[in-house]
């Protein structure tokens, strides 16, 4: 599959990785979470929705990647325009 073909595949309607796992994260929320700045890119060109809350606590995929120290992720996502005021189900922000 050629690169620019893989990003759609990625997160098209119906793909596993776009679609929410575990807990209820996606795959961004994973790849900020690992500290993976690359994938964070990638899935985000992609279309993937940067501010998706997880359905077990409404953290977004930027408050993954604070809660693990992920600080190059935290930067790309923000960047990328992820927002930073965005609250869980407890009304918390990444802040």
């Amino acid at each position: 599959m050629s690169s620019t073909l893989l990003p759609s595949a990625i997160t098209k309607r119906g793909s596993k990785a776009a679609q929410p796992r575990c807990r209820g994260d996606t795959a961004l929320h994973g790849a900020a979470a690992k500290g993976n700045p690359g994938a964070c890119r990638l899935l985000i060109q992609a279309d993937a929705d940067i501010d998706i809350g997880s359905n077990s606590d409404g953290f977004t995929p930027l408050m993954r990647a604070c809660e693990y120290d992920e600080l190059a992720c935290a930067e790309v996502l923000l960047d990328m325009g992820a927002k930073i005021n965005a609250v869980d189900h407890k009304g918390h922000t990444a802040l």
